[in-house]
């Protein structure tokens, strides 16, 4: 066994042990990404969906302040200028709404999504090209 194998082999029992129990299809998908010539591809996203000990992670965060900072700072809440206020309007907003999106979609988390920040621009956001 050369390093390139055993490196390869770590990293999906590493991947495995992160995110638990991955779909057939998902599975297929990344097994089959080299083939194409696109092994570094991006799957979409909530295509693999968290469980066990990272699910819980994730619920923590959206317990906690990366699930509820625009409701007590204005910057990315009801002030922000990406949302029309007349607060900062540069960089503060779209970095929350880059995680918050993703996590609210990784969770299935409808109060996330329904959050004006994340779902007036969140898909923009993500599926832009700096995304």
């Amino acid at each position: 066994m050369n390093r390139r194998e055993l490196l390869q082999g770590g990293a999906g029992c590493a991947a495995a042990l992160l995110l638990g129990n991955v779909s057939k299809s998902v599975s297929a998908q990344v097994r089959n990404a080299g083939s194409n010539g696109d092994a570094m591809g991006y799957l979409p996203l909530g295509e693999i969906r968290p469980e066990g000990w990272l699910k819980r992670q994730l619920e923590i965060q959206a317990d906690g302040m990366g699930g509820h900072l625009d409701e007590f700072w204005p910057d990315v809440g009801s002030n922000s200028g990406w949302l029309g206020g007349n607060g900062e309007s540069w960089e503060r907003g779209p970095y929350f709404v880059d995680g918050l999106y993703p996590l609210a979609v990784q969770l299935g988390d409808q109060r996330l999504r329904k959050k004006r920040c994340a779902s007036s621009t969140g898909p923009w956001i993500i599926n832009s090209p700096a995304g």
